[in-house]
């Protein structure tokens, strides 16, 4: 009973500092006296009656637990201070409210929810004290307090035992580590963990392949022809500004680089089968002056550049750890980018221009700096070039010019796309504030003015962000590398690509009254030749005069403003006799964007352009005979809205030119389109979705590949009288252009007979008259001989046959036109198909 007495003496006399926060509490003051007794001396206890430590959510009293013990609860501690400084006092009051941690909770790497006292408190009671480090650690990485108290509560505890006999515990749950030390109860840092990385077990056989295409890619030629498919040029920003560990799931930002290359642009790409020995990598790491890492250089894409990365994700080995230090200066990098890009101006190697920066180019700034140094050092005359840079700075301001480091980076990567156009691809990934990337974004817009694939984008501060930009870039590589192999020569090998620079196709004027012999090549009299298609015999060209009354010749500009897939395209105009005077419209004249390689010169590039031109005219005709019969379905639809769109195929010549220089050749010309410029599918199977309207009927009958046989009449095609009657409300139908041009592609395939379909639609959408007038179109042709084998490329390179139309019927979802456009063909009949089949077998 002295005890006690002592006790209640002490309570009434003496008042802790925290018990003076709650001086109306008579009855909290007395636990914390019997919680702190039957701890201190739990033997003075009856075994029956003894009291435990428990903490929230409130138990009854007289509750007994498993052990015949009472179960005291105890109310929720004190509000914490505005700014908890740690001390002896906020430890003491830690352990008052959650018991002494050497005797109750758990040492081991058990979960914290094991321990039979966490199950009862709540997340939010669990007390967090801050530290100014912790809690700049948490603003920077979007970690809340709630996050901390659940790490506390759930997560695995461990503890470590630093230099200066400092224990820590460091807690893990849902992705967030936290770090406390222990025995101040004080927070050190918190960060969201990093996403799980593996490496990959390389057989020795493999590390071996992996060397020798190694040095098959550095070779750069393998019996006079390139082996690379794609290179990748990746430029990744070293500045001191990306130790930052504000991205959540790394590290640091530059972690973050890293683990996006390594999992969302080599390993899926990898894995997903559209990257080899022959695509390869090249990494440029942007300091003050530019590097080649020492080990990812011109290396091709496997599970070894895969391991390679991850060593620099995990810092294994010292020769390749990259440190960010210093400043990011952006043009030695670009510059050996540059040199390295342009040596396959020639090749049909997909390519890429990557850059991963988290501010503006610090160009600038060193090279006044080091100006400032240099004339410090040898002071200059007054005449001297530099000292009018170096003079005029003022105080208080920025030392160089940002703008001007702009426009010379902008020039950098527009000489490139001039060189490379749609091979390339400009992607540019920032990190961080918004407002920090006028450069990135000049340089992506530079390169779309030359053709060039530029893109910028800005993801949020995650991992899983970064990893879907540079999934992006993957995809655009895929697609450039698709529509390379397309045209690719039989048996894989790649073909040349003519050598010209391309003009920025932004500067082209609306209207041209007078050329500039400079930039055209002149052609006037006898050395031009107009040749129409003669609609009379299929597949024959007839002489005919100028398209414009005046014209006396024809004048062609000298670097080409577009580029498709197969072919490039220049300003042409027809002149008047004094050689200048542009009259009639503005046109487009089209040449091969390849070199055709001939075998011990079995034909000349005359007759190859002469071919090229020919084969483009009749693929065109025979798609303008189906925009014809298609418009012609559409005005036989009488419940449909009288503004739905109409589809035209422009029509086209050939232009035969003779120079004593470059002798005989000839072009394709056509209209000059004017308007936005898109696309609405292509000869793979991609297609615009513009609606979210999907037919119930995905009419699988229609896309069988079944073929049947076709004379030059089209007799399969059947126009049934009662094709119109369909069953369907009186209401007006109403679809969008974008389902017109789909509807015309299905519509191509029944109007053929199922031989051909014309897709790869591309145009410009002409409001006035609601027509969407297409140009350089595909066709997939395909009909069994009757050996049983299919004809092949009949319609070009692009012409994929039998897999071009299944890939497109696999992606097609006919909207509400095509039930009214595919009616009233003939099916064929069963027997063929059974004939036909036996073939294919």
């Amino acid at each position: 009973m002295s005890g006690v007495g002592k006790g209640n003496k002490k309570i009434g006399t003496n008042r802790s500092k925290q018990n003076r926060q709650h001086p109306s509490d008579f009855r909290r003051r007395l636990m914390n006296e019997l919680n702190r007794s039957s701890v201190m001396a739990p033997q003075q206890m009856a075994p029956q009656q003894s009291i435990r430590w428990a903490p929230p959510p409130h138990v009854p009293q007289g509750q007994h637990n498993s052990n015949n013990q009472m179960v005291m609860a105890m109310p929720p501690p004190p509000p914490r201070p505005r700014n908890p400084r740690p001390s002896h006092q906020s430890t003491q009051r830690r352990n008052d409210y959650y018991g002494p941690s050497e005797s109750l909770l758990p040492r081991s790497s058990m979960s914290a929810s094991s321990s039979p006292s966490s199950t009862l408190i709540r997340t939010s009671d669990f007390y967090i004290n801050p530290s100014r480090h912790g809690e700049m650690r948490r603003q920077q990485r979007n970690i809340g307090i709630r996050d901390l108290q659940a790490a506390m509560k759930h997560g695995t505890r461990r503890t470590q035992r630093g230099n200066g006999g400092t224990t820590t515990s460091i807690y893990e749950y849902n992705g967030i580590t936290y770090i406390v030390n222990d025995s101040t109860g004080t927070e050190i840092t918190s960060y969201v963990s990093r996403v799980p990385l593996d490496y990959k077990t390389i057989p020795p056989a493999d590390y071996q392949k992996h060397l020798k295409a190694k040095e098959s890619l550095q070779a750069g030629n393998t019996d006079g022809k390139s082996i690379m498919t794609s290179h990748s040029v990746l430029l990744v920003d070293t500045s001191g500004s990306m130790r930052n560990s504000d991205v959540s799931g790394s590290k640091s930002r530059l972690e973050a680089v890293w683990i996006a290359v390594a999992q969302d642009y080599v390993a899926q790409r990898i894995t997903a089968g559209h990257a080899g020995s022959t695509d390869a990598v090249t990494i440029i790491l942007m300091g003050e002056t530019a590097k080649l890492h020492p080990v990812i250089n011109c290396v091709p894409t496997d599970w070894v550049l895969y391991n390679a990365l991850m060593d620099q994700i995990m810092n294994r080995h010292s020769i390749q750890h990259v440190s960010p230090r210093g400043h990011g200066c952006y043009k030695p990098s670009m510059e050996m980018a540059e040199q390295i890009l342009t040596q396959y101006e020639s090749s049909s190697c997909a390519l890429v221009l990557g850059a991963f920066s988290d501010g503006r180019p610090s160009d600038y700034y060193v090279e006044r700096v080091q100006a400032q140094r240099s004339e410090r050092l040898h002071p200059t005359t007054p005449t001297d070039s530099n000292s009018d840079n170096v003079a005029s700075l003022k105080k208080g301001e920025k030392p160089g010019d940002e703008s001007s480091m702009i426009e010379s980076l902008s020039g950098m990567v527009g000489r490139m796309a001039s060189k490379l156009g749609r091979r390339l691809t400009v992607a540019m990934i920032g990190m961080g504030s918004a407002d920090k990337f006028d450069a990135l974004q000049s340089m992506a817009n530079e390169a779309d003015k030359y053709g060039a694939r530029g893109v910028f984008q800005l993801p949020s501060l995650t991992s899983s962000a970064m990893g879907n930009a540079m999934s992006s870039v993957g995809t655009s590589l895929i697609n450039s590398q698709t529509e390379l192999t397309s045209v690719h020569c039989d048996g894989g090998r790649q073909r040349k690509v003519r050598k010209v620079t391309r003009e920025n196709r932004s500067l082209i004027p609306l209207w041209t009254e007078v050329i500039d012999k400079d930039e055209f090549d002149i052609y006037m009299g006898d050395t031009v030749n107009h040749m129409i298609h003669d609609t009379s015999v299929p597949g024959k060209f007839k002489k005919a005069p100028l398209q414009h009354p005046e014209a006396r010749g024809v004048a062609v500009k000298k670097q080409p403003f577009g580029e498709g897939g197969e072919r490039l395209a220049y300003q042409f105009y027809e002149i008047a006799e004094d050689g200048e005077t542009v009259v009639g419209d503005p046109l487009v004249a089209k040449v091969s964007r390849f070199v055709e390689e001939r075998e011990n010169n079995k034909t000349s590039d005359w007759e190859d352009h002469d071919k090229f031109a020919r084969r483009f005219c009749t693929l065109q005709h025979r798609a303008r005979k189906a925009a014809v019969a298609f418009n012609e379905k559409l005005d036989g639809i009488v419940i449909l809205d009288d503004d739905t769109a109409r589809v035209a195929f422009l029509d086209c010549s050939v232009y035969y030119l003779s120079d004593p220089e470059k002798g005989e050749h000839s072009v394709i010309v056509e209209r000059r389109l004017e308007g936005h410029f898109q696309k609405w599918n292509t000869n793979n199977g991609w297609h615009r979705e513009s609606s979210k309207r999907k037919a119930s009927d995905t009419y699988a009958a229609r896309s069988s590949l079944n073929v049947i046989r076709e004379d030059d009449n089209d007799k399969n095609i059947v126009d049934d009288s009662d094709s119109n009657c369909i069953d369907v409300d009186a209401n007006t139908v109403f679809v969008t252009k974008d389902e017109v041009a789909q509807a015309f592609s299905h519509f191509s395939y029944f109007h053929s007979g199922k031989q051909a379909l014309i897709c790869d639609l591309q145009g410009v959408y002409d409001r006035p008259n609601r027509r969407l007038n297409f140009t350089d179109p595909v066709i997939h042709y395909h009909v069994t001989t009757k050996k049983g084998k299919s004809r092949r490329g009949v319609y070009g390179r692009t012409d994929h046959g039998h897999k071009g139309i299944s890939n497109f019927m696999k992606t097609h979802v006919c909207n509400a036109l095509c039930e009214f456009v595919t009616k009233g063909f003939k099916i064929p009949c069963v027997s063929h198909l059974k004939r036909q089949k036996c073939n294919e077998d």
